[in-house]
C-alpha cells in the first residue's frame, strides 16, 4: 500500500474513533457545548483530509504535465486560500 494511502486511511480511522466517542457523549447526555466543540473538531479533520488529497492530485497532475513546481505550489497556495 502507498504510504500516502495509509495515512489518508489512518486519517479515516482517527475520524471514525471521534464520531464514536460523539456517539457516547451524546449516549451518556454530555452538555451540547461539548459535544459541538468535538463535531468541529472532525469537521476540520474531515477538511484537512480533503485538502490532502485534493494537493495529492494536483502534484500528480503537474507531474503528468510537466509544470515547474513553483507553479505547482501557487496552485496549492491559491486552493488553500480560497478553502479557508
Amino acid at each position: 500500500m502507498q504510504a500516502g494511502k495509509k495515512r489518508e486511511l489512518n486519517r479515516l480511522r482517527r475520524i471514525e474513533g471521534q464520531i464514536r466517542a460523539v456517539a457516547r457523549m451524546m449516549e451518556q447526555g454530555r452538555d451540547d457545548s461539548s459535544i459541538d466543540v468535538q463535531l468541529r473538531a472532525i469537521q476540520s479533520a474531515i477538511s484537512a483530509l480533503r485538502l490532502a488529497r485534493l494537493e495529492h492530485r494536483i502534484s500528480l497532475d503537474c507531474e503528468d504535465n510537466h509544470m515547474s513546481s513553483d507553479a505547482c505550489e501557487k496552485i496549492r497556495e491559491d486552493i488553500r486560500s480560497f478553502l479557508k
